[in-house]
């Protein structure tokens, strides 16, 4: 799949040179968080995340995982004869455990402009820093350090727009990661179905989620018709649902969905507004790499179009999935689905 070249942040004309350092104060750290905007905004393909999240996730007081964790932010300034010490740049990275690695390097809060130059600064950096930590075999990212998007950097689908919990970039960032010595270690998909691939009767059920951890077995299983609306149209803000496949009364497999607002749900609102509002979000709240190809897999995804058709959405934004998921691939495909994003993990190893 192309892509469309969004707006592209390049130094002013008048830059004389730049300096990266290491972020020393709150502010900072929030103005680190706030870079993506500067960089992404314009772009109308690009979804914007939380921001109140984004700048949480850098604060040691409201994210309790910093304080297992040793992190650094770094950013990089411009300077000109009229624009000293702007921001161009920032990375994070943090000391994490993998159960297959052991201790391992993360990165995140990776953004930059279109310089190679001011990349490497940023990446020479972060793993210098690294040196003077615990050891680390190797480092990989992008990571959201509060999990509020899903990891990876955006390689392809550029011209197909997200939704708040995929990661967003400009196309050359992955082009700066090979330039650091980083490959690609791991790639999640997401996909296109439309709500026309539905069909009755499917033998899943549909549970209501309220805010929080999405995992439909242990959140409120109240038992919810099929055809009737589990959107409620009175409730305002993100609306989360679950479709599942039981047997014996354990849960096997689950998708959780998720509607933007209740505005974008509404018939009316699904024909005026753009195709890339018209969509509902899933996700699988299941491990699915290693499953067999099964219709469970299929009947779960027929049940999210057939939830889309029901609220007038014309389709449902799929993932992301792992690439290594071939029951997902599987069930897609059956269904007529298109590849919509990859995401892609890069590692670097020491």
């Amino acid at each position: 799949m192309g892509y469309a070249v969004g707006p592209i942040s390049p130094f002013p004309s008048d830059r004389l040179s730049y300096s990266v350092r290491l972020a020393a104060s709150g502010s900072e750290m929030r103005r680190a968080a706030g870079l993506h905007w500067s960089m992404n905004r314009g772009d109308r393909y690009w979804t914007p995340p939380s921001r109140r999240k984004r700048q949480k996730a850098l604060s040691s007081r409201h994210n309790p995982a910093l304080a297992a964790e040793t992190m650094a932010v770094f950013i990089a300034e411009g300077q000109s004869a009229f624009r000293p010490d702007y921001l161009i740049g920032s990375i994070a990275v943090w000391t994490a455990e993998d159960s297959e690695l052991g201790p391992v390097a993360r990165f995140g809060f990776f953004d930059v402009v279109n310089d190679c130059e001011v990349a490497e600064a940023l990446f020479d950096a972060a793993e210098s820093w690294l040196q003077t930590q615990s050891p680390v075999r190797a480092i990989r990212g992008p990571y959201c350090l509060a999990g509020e998007q899903a990891p990876g950097l955006l390689t392809d689908g550029f011209n197909v727009r997200g939704a708040a919990h995929l990661p967003y970039n400009p196309p050359y960032y992955p082009d700066m990661l090979a330039g650091a010595g980083y490959a690609p270690c791991r790639a999640d998909r997401t996909y296109l179905l439309a709500a026309s691939a539905a069909a009755n009767p499917m033998p899943v059920r549909l549970v209501r989620l309220s805010p929080g951890p999405e995992d439909p077995q242990t959140l409120n299983d109240e038992q919810l018709p099929l055809a009737a609306s589990c959107l409620d149209a009175a409730t305002s803000g993100v609306i989360r649902f679950g479709i599942v496949w039981e047997e014996a009364g354990e849960v096997l497999d689950s998708l959780v969905v998720i509607q933007a607002s209740r505005l974008a749900g509404s018939k009316l609102a699904g024909r005026l507004l753009r195709p890339w509002f018209r969509r509902l979000y899933a996700c699988p709240a299941t491990a699915t790499a290693r499953l067999p190809r099964s219709d469970r897999r299929l009947a779960l995804y027929r049940a999210a179009a057939g939830a889309a058709a029901d609220q007038g959405f014309a389709e449902v934004l799929v993932g992301p999935i792992p690439e290594e998921a071939e029951s997902d691939a599987w069930a897609l495909a059956e269904l007529g689905a298109r590849r919509a994003h990859t995401f892609q993990v890069f590692e670097k190893a020491f």
